[in-house]
């Protein structure tokens, strides 16, 4: 993919992410384009009953799929500053268990 979107079912774009993460990031492309293959918020944050497992959704959304804080900390109704303690203490409970 040079520059654009993914048009096509979900599984299509299932069926993609291996060759995307294969390619070099390009500064150029639009952020849209660039994390076309990323998971949705909805589709992360699905069947999500306890604090524990939200805050490593929460955790996975900011540092592996690059979600802005503001963008889910406005889909979960929290604030991105509260979003970004959660994303840390996370990094760090994780560093230590290493």
């Amino acid at each position: 993919m040079r520059a654009g979107a993914f048009l096509g079912t979900d599984t299509f774009v299932e069926q993609m992410k291996p060759l995307l993460k294969e390619k070099p990031v390009d500064p150029e492309i639009r952020k849209e384009e660039r994390f076309a293959a990323r998971p949705s918020l909805e589709k992360l944050f699905s069947g999500v009953s306890d604090k524990a497992t939200r805050n490593e959704r929460i955790h996975q959304a900011v540092r592996v799929h690059h979600y802005t804080r503001r963008e889910v900390g406005d889909f979960l109704g929290l604030y991105f500053s509260t979003i970004s303690v959660i994303a840390k203490r996370v990094a760090e409970t994780q560093k230590h268990q290493e």
